[in-house]
């Protein structure tokens, strides 16, 4: 079946929009830097706007890597299937490099410790150099993008579209959270856009056989494992907040699975 013989709604986005989506994205990132950046800081720092409750706390943590790879396992672990998960993964990988180095060759402080030094004696108000710290470009923005992008690939648009508005929507909260700047999120989406790509280009003739014998098994033992390692990395209020919101949603949309494909009807034989 063609793409153009494909029906509407099953039809992938063009590899134009990403594209498309990576050049504005670029361009939109300067023009934010001295646009946007500081009516934006200015506005949210007089307000502080503050959403908090289970299901916003939970959309926050779709920008973390951590979980963007445990959800990926999730989906190896319960359907078998590796090609496009692993994609995702490996987009991970290579986004880490570039928005690890700017950070640390941009330096740029968040936002919000602009305010806290702005308010701390002068002998607490010392930037921080650690990589969490930094604010150009933002991670969590590009570890979203990239899976949106990596998957867009291969998934249907209405689901591409909504993957690549929840990435926008990650970003945004980023920057009301004054964890970062417009022009951040930005950067952020554009090198995310720019991961996928590149991942897609370097696993396209990748067959790794291995991963089809022991890839499940990985998964199950890191979908368990992980959550165990988060609790002494981030502490017992992000495994709560996993427990009580992506566990739950993971188990509903299995069991949804498991009950369709057990009521639809068998395939005739037709001579």
């Amino acid at each position: 079946m063609t793409l153009a013989s494909r029906p509407l709604l099953h039809r992938t986005v063009p590899p134009q929009v990403f594209w498309i989506l990576l050049v504005a994205c670029a361009l939109a990132a300067p023009l934010a830097h001295f646009l946007l950046d500081k009516p934006v800081f200015d506005w949210l720092a007089q307000r502080r706007v503050q959403w908090s409750n289970l299901w916003i706390d939970a959309f926050r943590l779709l920008g973390k890597a951590w979980l963007l790879i445990w959800l990926l396992l999730v989906w190896v672990a319960i359907t078998g299937r590796w090609r496009l998960p692993f994609l995702a993964l490996v987009a991970l990988l290579i986004v880490m490099v570039p928005v690890n180095s700017l950070k640390v060759l941009v330096g740029r402080p968040r936002p919000r410790q602009v305010i806290a030094a702005a308010q701390a004696p002068p002998a607490a108000s010392a930037e921080s150099t650690e990589l969490w710290g930094m604010s150009f470009p933002s991670g969590d923005t590009a570890a979203a993008f990239t899976v949106a992008a990596a998957l867009g690939t291969v998934w249907a648009w209405p689901w591409t579209v909504a993957a690549l508005v929840a990435a926008g929507g990650v970003g945004a909260m980023r920057v009301v959270d004054l964890a970062h700047y417009p022009s951040d999120v930005c950067a952020g989406a554009a090198i995310g856009i720019l991961a996928a790509w590149v991942a897609a280009q370097t696993t396209r003739r990748w067959s790794p056989l291995a991963i089809e014998a022991w890839g499940r098994t990985v998964a199950v033992l890191t979908i368990v494992g992980m959550p165990i390692v988060i609790c002494f990395t981030h502490g017992t209020a992000t495994l709560m907040l996993l427990l009580k919101s992506y566990i739950p949603l993971v188990l509903a949309i299995y069991a949804i699975a498991k009950v369709r494909r057990y009521l639809r009807p068998a395939p005739t034989n037709r001579d």
